[in-house]
């Protein structure tokens, strides 16, 4: 039986009218409290579940409040009173409800459906209550709206709802008769358990949800779905009520301690506290003055020899100061003339000191021992740690700015646009790090003998020295019904498996959807000159692959357990010279891959090459992917141009630090399947030239995507984006992915080279992708968990606020993190290590 109730009328009146059979045919969960008397999760059983409250977490709502109930953990928004847009009441406001549960409620990269029956009937139920609790008369011709996010659910959804929106009615100062608390009671193995979770929830055992406001002593709705004896349905009452009552100290407490925290913060504001700003300045300037003094400890000719560069540039500067003092001293007096004499002597000087530091120089100019691992990773780190400082800060910034009183607003952007500056400036130097350390020419050579290494392997798996019908081989198929990155990244897929086995793979293409008459081989080189289709007789099943002759490889998707040789794993033999040069090595590893699968036919080759020269291509060039039509709103969310282009902005401010007395146009390639973006572009950012175009965006439309012609629009996009020297685009969009692995093989450590928009990096259908903590933390902010310095958690993305999701595979608390404590795991596995290609000796071992 289920009961509401409406407003004004009193509990205790209530109470006995509200009974029904004395049946008990309901089941008892006799595991769900112990003989002790506690429960499965620890509490006794008139205790409450961990509760927690933050207010103004949504800047441009009216009232916010974020709350954590036991494991659940939602968001509850308000907006308004404003003009409603409906005229049917005009005595009082109209109050809206919107609910819905984010995609963070699952694990798959997929939104969740909307509009559901459950999720309407709790709309309309939070409506009833604050239509009731709220003093909507105040404001007539008016319309109020609700706005609930389910971050984490457990169990009932509707009682930590009314309690949030209560919270969120008061953050935002709309008069209310009452605080509404709601909570739950269950009936186990006689007793009374109130706030039940989603274990005991799911019992059948008898449920009372009670709805009140506690200082009026009036219930507002209640309901009971269970057939009870009327005695346990009163004592199920009197509990419910107690559950109340002690949610409404909780929840007084928290109001009361957010009204004195905002009245310490406006306070500080009037005094004008600057605690905060000298923070953060004294944080950037710690990592710079850490980061310039950084010194490794080699001997004194190291030292010299490191700093070469420099020491020629000082020449090369003295030698012109000399030359302008001298042709300008003959025009000015005797006077002048002895004055810039004695200057030009001091710098003769100079030029001398340099010049025998230079002549005591021996060897080349080039280290023949190349940086040490730890160099690199703390040289990567610098620049990963003060980006995520970046991250965090602007994004606190800009939120308090919103908070921040009229009077003071503009100073705020100040400090605001200078901390950016700042920190723009430090990254150019950081950046410029690899130019002066004396490193770079060790690096280039790094990356090519890696690459030539990584070529000849793959020219030897697929062209065995015997016949390909006597080795141990594997087939794959590429048509996986999807688009081209995805396709593309399904042959990677296959490629990766062949490499780690040590198997030749033989590529079928027949009908491909890009290419039908011609295939695969049409397009690009044929992975093999000696494996051919028909070496592919009675292909097994890949349950044995370890042992049948010929493998097919199903999708990736399909593979239960995967291996721990899938992706994104980085051969072991090849892992420390990998992590030394490169900041993400699997990206690295497949786009070696990539170079050997897509080498382009001769018609290709020209073909590039002409667009190339015709759309006269030159840098520097950010490239920008920006998708509009079949993932948007599925798998990806929209973003504005402007969202792109602020980072391209960022590029151009740190590149122009670089390179201070450089002058240059900045350049932006436009990739996309939407043709008005480069009209949008051009309008809203006449200082840049934007190269793309149109014809290749409407090929790339729904209705014409497919085809030959539409290949050769997706293959120049891809090629000039990875010739570019920086991306901006969604990590979610698989051309996005293929741009910035096939750039890792012209680049020689590009893993910093791109921003992305949404998720971090990630190969569909991976292993799990594992961080470790190097920093333990406590949790402080919303739905942060803690967690234990050596504690390995599971990332699920990064939110580029300073924190990123995932779970601690330790102690299984999932939530948000932040992403300056952990570091990446590169995950390695042992694979074939191609005995026969023989390694020249080269200066990484030196």
């Amino acid at each position: 039986m289920t009961t509401s109730m409406e407003t004004s009328s009193e509990a205790t009146i209530k109470r006995n009218d509200l009974t029904t059979t004395s049946t008990t045919d309901y089941i008892s969960g006799f595991d769900l409290i112990s003989i002790e008397g506690y429960r499965q999760d620890g509490r006794k059983a008139d205790e409450l579940r961990h509760f927690r409250v933050s207010f103004n977490v949504v800047p441009d709502a009216d009232g916010s409040c974020y709350m954590e109930h036991g494991n659940c953990k939602l968001l509850a928004t308000i907006y308004g009173p404003y003009e409603g847009e409906s005229r049917s009441n005009q005595e009082q406001a109209v109050i809206t409800c919107d609910f819905s549960m984010t995609s963070y409620c699952v694990s798959e990269r997929r939104l969740r459906t909307f509009g559901d029956m459950k999720s309407q009937k709790l709309q309309m139920a939070i409506q009833r209550v604050f239509q009731q609790a709220v003093h909507t008369e105040t404001y007539p011709k008016s319309q109020i709206d609700i706005h609930l996010k389910i971050l984490q659910s457990d169990g009932n959804d509707y009682c930590p709802c009314v309690n949030a929106t209560t919270l969120a009615f008061i953050n935002a100062g709309i008069p209310m008769k009452d605080f509404v608390c709601s909570s739950t009671v269950g009936y186990v193995q006689n007793k009374c358990i109130i706030d039940l979770n989603q274990q005991e929830e799911q019992q059948k055992s008898p449920q009372l949800i009670l709805t009140l406001m506690p200082q009026r002593d009036d219930i507002v709705a209640l309901t009971c779905e269970s057939r009870v004896h009327y005695d346990i349905y009163n004592e199920m009452l009197d509990a419910a009520t107690r559950a109340n009552l002690q949610l409404f100290q909780l929840m007084k407490e928290a109001v009361l301690t957010q009204l004195k925290t905002a009245l310490h913060i406006y306070v500080m504001f009037l005094l004008g506290n600057k605690f905060y700003i000298i923070f953060i300045t004294l944080w950037i300037f710690g990592l710079y003055i850490v980061f310039t003094t950084f010194r490794t400890t080699p001997t004194s000719d190291r030292v010299l020899e490191d700093r070469i560069e420099y020491l020629q540039g000082e020449v090369e500067t003295l030698r012109q100061k000399l030359s302008q003092l001298q042709s300008g001293s003959k025009t000015l007096d005797q006077e002048s003339n002895g004055n810039n004499n004695a200057e030009c002597q001091a710098l003769r000087n100079e030029l001398k000191t340099v010049k025998r530091k230079l002549a005591s120089k021996t060897g080349s100019t080039t280290p023949q021992q190349g940086p040490s691992l730890e160099y690199e990773q703390l040289r990567r780190k610098i620049q990963t740690q003060t980006r995520e400082l970046s991250y965090f800060a602007l994004d606190q910034m800009n939120k308090i700015a919103e908070k921040v009183p009229d009077p003071f607003r503009g100073n705020w952007q100040k400090v605001i646009d200078r901390f950016a500056d700042q920190y723009r400036v430090l990254l150019a130097a950081i950046r410029n790090l690899t130019d002066v350390d004396g490193y770079q020419s060790w690096r280039e050579q790094e990356h090519e003998s890696l690459s030539n290494l990584m070529q000849a392997r793959l020219n030897a798996l697929q062209n065995p020295s015997k016949r390909c019908s006597d080795v141990k081989r594997l087939s794959c198929n590429i048509n996986k019904g999807c688009g081209y990155g995805c396709e593309i990244h399904h042959a990677m897929h296959c490629f990766h498996v062949a490499y780690a086995l040590g198997r030749p793979l033989i590529l079928f293409s027949d009908g491909w959807r890009y290419n039908p008459r011609g295939g695969f081989d049409e397009i690009f080189h044929p992975l093999s000159k000696n494996c051919t289709h028909a070496d592919v007789v009675g292909a097994e099943a890949w349950a044995r692959y370890k042992s049948a002759d010929v493998v097919e490889i199903p999708l990736i998707d399909n593979i239960h357990p995967k291996e721990d040789f899938m992706p994104m794993t980085v051969p072991a033999d090849l892992s420390q010279r990998l992590t030394r040069l490169h900041g993400n090595p699997f990206v690295w590893f497949t786009g070696q891959l990539m170079k050997y699968l897509l080498r382009p036919q001769p018609w290709l080759t020209e073909f590039l090459a002409k667009k190339l020269e015709s759309i006269k291509f030159e840098t520097p060039i950010v490239g920008i992917h920006v998708r509009r039509t079949d993932k948007v709103g599925s798998e990806a969310a929209f973003h504005d141009i402007s969202e792109y282009m602020k980072f391209v902005e960022d590029y151009y401010t740190t590149y122009q630090y670089q390179n201070p007395e450089l002058t240059f146009k900045k350049r932006v390639y436009i990739a996309t399947d939407e043709p008005k973006v480069f009209s949008e572009a051009r309008s809203k950012y006449p200082a840049y030239i934007f190269y793309g175009d149109t014809a290749v965006a409407q090929s790339a439309q729904l209705n014409s995507r497919y085809g030959t012609e539409s290949l050769k629009g997706v293959l120049l996009d891809i090629h000039f984006l990875s010739l570019s020297d920086y991306l901006v685009c969604t990590f979610s969009s698989q051309i996005c992915r293929v741009a910035y692995e096939v750039m890792q093989q012209r680049v020689i450590d590009g893993a910093w080279r791109v921003q992305p928009l949404d998720d971090v990096y990630y190969f569909g259908g991976q292993n799990a992708h594992n961080q470790r903590a190097v920093i333990s933390n406590t949790a402080d902010w919303p739905n942060e968990f803690s967690f234990q310095r050596g504690d390995i958690i599971g990332t699920e993305g990064n939110h580029w606020d300073g924190f990123s999701k995932g779970t601690d595979k330790t102690s299984g608390q999932s939530g948000l993190y932040p992403s300056y404590k952990v570091e990446e795991i590169v995950a390695t596995a042992e694979m074939y290590t191609y005995p026969e290609i023989k390694v020249k000796p080269d200066n990484h071992n030196l």
